[in-house]
């Protein structure tokens, strides 16, 4: 039967520090010192900077011991997403990310799992005053269903095996993204011919300067986040009218065939317009007319999110808030620009990788659903 109790009566909550960067005996030692940037994958072994046993001595961190739950406490992706894993070694951690050590009532995977399926309500005691974070009391205080232990690790070895599954899809998914980039290199690696985007464009602008006067419906107004995955999403909560489009539009009407290029933020995104909706635009995001006869439209936006323009990209984006990439840089990036029929031939294969991958990001969702499904089964009672 199981019983509804505090998180904080199962586990002790720890926290960590950071040693001091000017001693050297502190650093570069074998114990990984865990820290936001290293919670990306549910268990943690390895971290990307570690330290000495003389750093556990002489700072506020801790020596954290195998199968500790870690949470982040404190980061601005805990705007969206709360990061949760098991430690498989012992492991330091720093002050941004707190450690859920298990009693012995309690099974590590399984308080794992209910923590991450508790991620709504966590994020809902997000408070953004110096940082994103919340209080480790709310956490001592979230009520938790609490079966016995065979039961608890019965739960977790389910959830950690459709976890698993639905994890090496999203692997799968993430390594056919990064083909784009290698049929790139091996086709385009050495390619000698590089113009300046302005010599194959008749037209490299930004979107409406003009404060628009917004509509309760009507044509879609666009932000640098619709702009995404090579697509355009129409998602917006901002309209303007017909009269207003037209009015804004009229020295640069947005055709078929053009590309789109966010240039401030997420800079170096870009997607190719194949449709003959009607939107504007905010003027955060480039609007580029190729010149058919000289590069093919898909061809190019798929390139202007390489590596190689990435690159140029970060080289010349200014700014302290928020990085941007000006109409005068966009304009002098250097495009390699391989005959026609290989660029035909690079798109032709990078649309059938995309296709794949969009088949398996559709199955993924479904294994999305069936891992809540069973969460919300298993911490119900009806798993």
């Amino acid at each position: 039967m199981s019983i509804n109790i505090p998180l904080g009566e199962v586990v002790e909550i720890k926290g960590g520090g950071t040693p001091s960067k000017a001693n050297p005996a502190y650093w570069g030692g074998d114990i990984p010192w865990v820290s936001p940037k290293d919670m990306k994958r549910w268990e943690i072994a390895d971290a990307e900077d570690k330290i000495t046993d003389e750093a556990i001595k002489g700072s506020a961190t801790n020596l954290i011991p195998e199968n500790a739950i870690l949470i982040v406490n404190r980061s601005g992706i805990l705007k969206h997403t709360l990061p949760v894993a098991i430690t498989r070694r012992s492991v330091a951690i720093n002050q941004d990310i707190k450690a859920l050590i298990c009693s012995d009532r309690a099974d590590a995977g399984y308080i794992a799992h209910i923590v991450k399926a508790s991620e709504s309500i966590v994020l809902k005691w997000v408070r953004a005053t110096t940082a994103d974070n919340f209080s480790v009391d709310n956490l001592r205080r979230l009520e938790i269903p609490l079966p016995p232990l065979p039961e608890q690790r019965r739960i977790a070895t389910i959830l950690d095996k459709a976890d698993a599954l639905r994890r090496k899809r999203k692997r799968a998914i993430e390594l056919l993204d990064s083909l784009t980039q290698s049929i790139f290199l091996e086709m385009f690696g050495n390619e000698s011919n590089h113009v300046q985007l302005k010599e194959i464009c008749s037209r490299v602008t930004d979107g409406t300067h003009q404060a628009p006067r917004w509509a309760s419906h009507g044509i879609p107004f666009l932000f640098v986040s619709n702009i995404r995955n090579q697509s355009i999403s129409f998602e917006t909560n901002k309209f303007v009218s017909n009269e207003e489009y037209l009015k804004l539009t009229k020295s640069a009407p947005i055709e078929v065939g053009d590309v789109l290029y966010t240039a401030v933020g997420s800079y170096g995104n870009a997607a190719l317009v194949d449709s003959c909706k009607h939107f504007i635009f905010q003027r955060h995001i480039a609007h580029v007319k190729p010149l058919p006869d000289r590069v093919m439209p898909r061809y190019l936006s798929i390139v202007l999110e390489s590596q190689t323009v990435r690159a140029q990209a970060d080289k010349v984006a200014r700014g302290i808030a928020q990085k941007t990439v000006t109409l005068d840089s966009l304009k002098k990036f250097e495009i390699p620009l391989p005959p026609l029929n290989k660029q035909r031939e690079f798109v032709k294969k990078v649309e059938h990788v995309r296709k794949t991958a969009l088949s398996m990001r559709n199955t993924q969702s479904g294994y999305d659903l069936l891992f809540s499904s069973l969460q919300h089964r298993a911490f119900s009672g009806q798993l």
